[in-house]
């Protein structure tokens, strides 16, 4: 059954939370990028290339930011505290609009068209790792456990380059997806591959991981859903999941730290 539905008892979601204590190592790591396994969000650096490559460009990606803040202020304002898991889940159901509406916008302005992935892969230079997730990778390769990147950044391109920069070998980058035709971008995002919401990422780990044994690791309101399904929730301290995890009472039912202290779920 596809988690939440309105139905389930708040019960049943924390029973899921509680599997973390299994000693059993996962049989896959899944986790989120931004600010997870990055220092900072780089979904900022992903929006800088149409500029950087036409400083002429109209409108300033300014634009784009205060009409999101703006419709997000407004629907966190109107829908009011979030003091329940059921509340903080119904929160992060509504939120798909306000990120459809922004993504539409920016293509309706034609903001990433005619860019090639040299115009990405140049930026990923400026992407800071967090300190132990290339200690925690080497160790899942050694171990034989695959890692998966699971985000709702734009492009897989910058990610991978990252990566590839830091000498680190994930087993696969599952994000959005920008459409290339004859080697530039056509402005659009493929639709068939959205991951914009916590459902979404919830849908892929369902559809391929089957939630058993699975690492999730996240930083925000976007990972809920995955957290309260895996086997082995993990949280990167001091970040806004830990906020919300607070807030509604289950900081106690995650793993809370650093990718070093990630390290030790993994060993045999």
């Amino acid at each position: 059954m596809r988690y939440p539905t309105t139905s389930a008892s708040p019960i049943r979601r924390l029973s899921l939370l509680m599997k973390y204590q299994t000693t059993k190592p996962p049989r896959v790591v899944v986790t989120d990028w931004d600010e997870t396994v990055t220092v900072d969000d780089t979904i900022q650096y992903v929006s800088e290339v149409p500029y950087l490559n036409n400083p002429a460009l109209s409108p300033p990606f300014s634009y784009f930011v205060k009409n999101y803040f703006d419709n997000y202020s407004s629907y966190s304002k109107n829908f009011g505290e979030r003091k329940t898991l059921d509340d903080e889940i119904t929160f992060q159901r509504g939120i798909l609009p306000i990120e459809s509406q922004s993504i539409e916008s920016i293509e309706q302005h034609e903001i990433f068209k005619g860019l090639t992935r040299a115009h990405f892969e140049a930026q990923a230079h400026k992407i800071q790792i967090r300190p132990g997730f290339s200690e925690f990778v080497a160790k899942c390769n050694q171990l034989r456990i695959p890692v998966v990147v699971l985000s709702a950044n734009w492009t897989s391109l910058m990610i991978q380059q990252a990566l590839l920069n830091h000498g680190i070998q994930v087993n696969q980058i599952i994000t959005n997806e920008l459409i290339f035709e004859q080697g530039k971008t056509t402005g659009y995002w493929d639709r068939t591959n959205r991951i914009r919401v916590s459902q979404d990422k919830l849908n892929v780990i369902e559809r391929r991981f089957n939630c058993g044994d699975v690492m999730y690791v996240g930083d925000s309101g976007t990972d809920l859903l995955p957290l309260l399904h895996v086997d082995i929730p993990c949280v990167i301290e001091n970040t806004k999941i830990v906020t919300i995890l607070n807030n509604i009472g289950l900081q106690d039912n995650v793993n809370i730290g650093s990718w070093h202290d990630f390290i030790d779920l993994i060993k045999e």
